[in-house]
């Protein structure tokens, strides 16, 4: 929940800079009440809208975008309105992370996944996958598991992955929280992060760099594309509005203490 909560205050932060106030409606993922939420906010006549939808299908929100001048998608893209959707390459992220752990000479190394249908997870696995199979290294079912992308889910995939593995030194996790849930597990197993096992997250939530070890992440810009979004929600059905340039959000690897080399 923090994510959207960063989000939010971002694009509070875009309309209280035009005068405008703002309503929230929200979906859980769930296509009925994401569409439910944005047929609200048009009955309540909200003329420019930040859309983050992961349940709804690309053909209902091509409809939407159609006919709703102001609306803009986050986290998503959708074919023929590439111009108002504002998105991060999730699969670069997952891949940089991958890719490092190989660096540091990881040769058995797992993914923590989300067991949410969304696009996101389909992303990141495949950023994961990708660099194995780019760098040689077999790509074992074992070694992959999802859960809830929480702390709860991040404990009981990390305990899946002891049982099933004897040879991991290192996990990419779907999100930080996970990675959190993660590595409790392994400090109630006496492994050590990260002299005996390596982490890395996703997003860079504050929690990061609050665990113990400091968590080496990929961040993940929402702040930043949050405001972008809501200035170009704004500049659809504002001419006095600047539309902003077009800008590609790239994931980045945020480099502290959770990785060691083998």
């Amino acid at each position: 929940m923090l994510f959207f909560a960063i989000l939010v205050k971002a694009v509070d932060k875009v309309a209280e800079a035009h005068q405008k106030t703002i309503l929230i409606g929200i979906g859980y993922h769930h296509a009925e009440k994401e569409r439910e939420a944005i047929n609200t906010l048009l009955r309540k006549r909200c003329s420019s809208l930040v859309v983050h939808s992961k349940a709804l299908s690309d053909d209902e929100l091509s409809h939407y975008l159609n006919t709703v001048q102001g609306m803009v998608i986050i986290n998503r893209v959708i074919k023929g309105y590439e111009h108002r959707c504002v998105s991060l390459d999730n699969q670069k992220g997952t891949y940089l992370a991958t890719e490092m752990l190989i660096r540091y000479g990881h040769q058995h190394i797992a993914y923590i996944g989300s067991n949410h249908a969304i696009f996101d997870e389909v992303e990141r696995r495949n950023g994961y996958l990708a660099a194995l199979k780019d760098h040689n290294y077999p790509i074992i079912e074992q070694a992959i598991t999802l859960n809830s992308p929480d702390f709860e889910g991040g404990e009981k995939a990390m305990i899946d992955l002891l049982s099933y593995n004897k040879n991991l030194t290192a996990v990419v996790a779907y999100n930080d929280s996970m990675a959190a849930g993660a590595i409790s597990v392994l400090n109630e197993n006496n492994i050590s992060v990260p002299s005996q096992f390596s982490i890395i997250g996703f997003d860079d939530m504050p929690i990061a760099r609050y665990l113990i070890p400091k968590l080496t992440t990929i961040r993940y810009p929402i702040d930043l594309m949050a405001t972008y979004a809501a200035k170009l929600a704004l500049s659809l059905t504002d001419e006095k509005i600047i539309t902003p340039p077009v800008v590609q959000f790239n994931p980045t690897l945020v480099r502290r203490f959770s990785v060691e080399s083998r």
